[in-house]
């Protein structure tokens, strides 16, 4: 009889207790300029009532840095998590974002994210071939100093950073299907991930899956 009892007062005692709401958590390293950090931030802003987290740092324009760094920060919130006993301190996905352009450290940082599991989204030659896909088609070879010129006939206040960010969200459908075409055309050619691609709509899509269900939850 005082085991039924010791039960439902249990169970009251879980009814009682606050429910809280799981949220996918991203961590998403950016290189130094403002265009990806404002692209992203963004996308938060446009998601703030889905169950989705994200945090956007830029601390750093070298690949290999920016994959060290957020393989040290996924495993400080790892640590933290256990150190809790608070599962949702944990990073459910961390992703770096870097353009190809000169750098020497991008082979080398691709090896290092693989063994740290870390998520990358790579734009060849920069980030703004992904920005100028939202406008347009685009399969020219093009060079980085090219690149902000395109994107000034969509945007005209485009100077490293997104001055009105609504004006490509409409886009973002358009620049998935163009990057999508671009893969396609460099694998035909036995050259993936050459001159002009973009991965960035992976890590869009990403999000988008997470915000999804959580959205449809809270509605």
């Amino acid at each position: 009889m005082a085991a039924k009892k010791n039960l439902a007062r249990d169970r009251q005692l879980d009814r009682r207790k606050p429910t809280r709401a799981s949220k996918k958590r991203f961590l998403i390293y950016c290189e130094g300029e403002a265009t990806e950090s404002d692209y992203f931030n963004d996308i938060r802003d446009e998601i703030r009532g889905a169950l989705v987290e994200l945090k956007v740092d830029s601390p750093s324009s070298d690949p290999l840095k920016l994959v060290r760094g957020a393989t040290q920060r996924k495993l400080e919130a790892q640590r933290d998590a256990k150190r809790f006993k608070d599962e949702f301190l944990r990073f459910d996905e961390v992703w770096c974002v870097f353009d190809v352009d000169d750098h020497k450290t991008l082979e080398a940082a691709r090896v290092e994210a693989q063994k740290a599991d870390v998520a990358i989204a790579v734009s060849n030659p920069c980030f703004e071939l992904w920005i100028l896909l939202h406008f347009s088609d685009h399969s020219a070879y093009i060079e980085t100093r090219d690149l902000p010129a395109k994107v000034r006939t969509h945007l005209p206040r485009y100077d490293k950073n997104l001055p009105d960010c609504s004006a490509i969200r409409s886009g973002r459908g358009d620049a998935r299907s163009r990057a999508m075409r671009l893969a396609v055309m460099h694998d035909r050619n036995g050259s993936p991930g050459g001159n002009p691609s973009s991965d960035v709509w992976k890590l869009v899509d990403q999000i988008h899956r997470a915000a999804e269900p959580a959205s449809a939850a809270t509605a």
